[in-house]
């Protein structure tokens, strides 16, 4: 049957989004429209619905699928690592924005080519006919750098290959006044509704030039995913406000309606690792959390040092360690719903044997293809 999608959570919290107000299908079911649901739609039920939900966590591939059990296989962010995250079967991919001279949006984690590609210089001041033809490059455990035959994506072209199947984790790394144009072209290739645009919201500044840009796409359906670390957040209302740690995470909550608050637990002790979660999993954070129907996305990226971002509990305890249950069965059962991680593939396996994610959603038999 089809499941009703609702608004949960008290007065003044997220309203369901357009598309929750229609029936969204599960497997086996039809769209409104009368086909197949694709997978996205099912992920929307789950994204847009969280309170009835609780029992799954989403995956995002951080910078694409790119490594397996500490070991890189695919370019990141290449077409392989977007077609591989969909053959995984989980929600979400990375995509890290910067724009070339001449304007040209491309997929590319760094503000140089050096480490990623065959070539070299900042892409802000090369022309993309100059960087079209450079090759992504995979680095080995040992250090060597294989060439792939991938070259650098544009993000026309990685909206095209995620379209229908999975959320887009837009990192805009050249500054929120280029989002405008990166939403157009969104909404021209019937993405837009697969966008968590993600916006810092740490100070009071931040958090007003984040609230101007939610007010500006208030109608479209970019779904936009404010950005708090627990180490930078300010906790202030206003610049002159009287701090209230709780006060201001809630004007985020009702300001930004979002569906996902992407936070963060720095730390720097990774033999030691958190033991509560920190701020966002207190009994007050998790209860705002419920009211406003929205989930709590962790990172347990790679990083140095490891689980810098996550209470040191990060992917190299899961896999290095070979303590899953110590990361991401960890922060599940802190509160986290969404992880976005380095490591998507043994993420979802042990997850799903563990019960903290539900049954894989099937691809369509017209998959993607090259």
């Amino acid at each position: 049957m089809l499941l009703a999608a609702l608004a949960v959570g008290c007065d003044g919290g997220r309203e369901a989004d357009p598309l929750s107000t229609q029936e969204i299908a599960t497997e086996g079911d039809q769209n409104p429209s009368g086909q197949t649901p694709t997978p996205v739609e099912r992920t929307l039920e789950r994204l847009l619905n969280v309170n009835h939900h609780r029992d799954h966590v989403m995956i995002v591939a951080h910078r694409g699928l790119w490594s397996y059990n500490g070991e890189q296989l695919h370019p990141e962010q290449s077409r392989e690592s977007i077609q591989v995250a969909i053959s995984a079967g989980i929600e979400g991919i990375e995509l890290d924005v910067r724009a070339t001279q001449d304007g040209q949006f491309v997929v590319l984690h760094d503000g140089t080519l050096d480490r990623t590609t065959t070539c070299e210089g900042a892409i802000q001041d090369l022309n993309w006919s100059e960087v079209r033809n450079c090759q992504l490059v995979i680095v080995q455990a040992d250090g060597r750098r294989v060439v792939s035959h991938e070259t650098i994506l544009t993000l026309e072209e990685a909206y095209t290959l995620a379209k229908d199947y999975l959320l887009i984790n837009l990192d805009n790394k050249i500054g929120t006044d280029n989002f405008p144009a990166m939403f157009q072209l969104a909404i021209e290739y019937q993405v837009d509704h697969q966008i968590l645009a993600s916006v810092t919201m740490n100070t009071w500044s931040e958090r007003r030039d984040g609230y101007a840009l939610v007010e500006q796409w208030k109608d479209s359906r970019i779904k936009f995913m404010p950005n708090i670390y627990d180490s930078a957040f300010d906790f202030q209302p206003t610049p002159l406000g009287i701090r209230d740690d709780y006060a201001v995470l809630e004007d985020i909550l009702q300001t930004v309606n979002p569906v996902v608050v992407q936070v963060r637990k720095q730390w720097s002790d990774p033999d030691n690792p958190s033991t509560d979660g920190g701020y966002f999993f207190t009994e007050q954070a998790l209860q705002l959390r419920d009211d406003y129907n929205t989930h709590y996305w962790m990172n347990t990226l790679y990083a140095d040092p490891p689980g810098y971002r996550s209470g040191g509990r990060g992917d190299e305890k899961a896999v290095a360690e070979g303590l899953p249950d110590d990361v991401w069965g960890w922060w599940y059962r802190m509160g986290a719903t969404m992880i976005q991680t380095d490591e998507p593939e043994l993420a979802r396996d042990y997850l799903l044997g563990a019960g903290y994610r539900q049954t894989a959603r099937a691809l369509p038999l017209n998959g993607p293809t090259d």
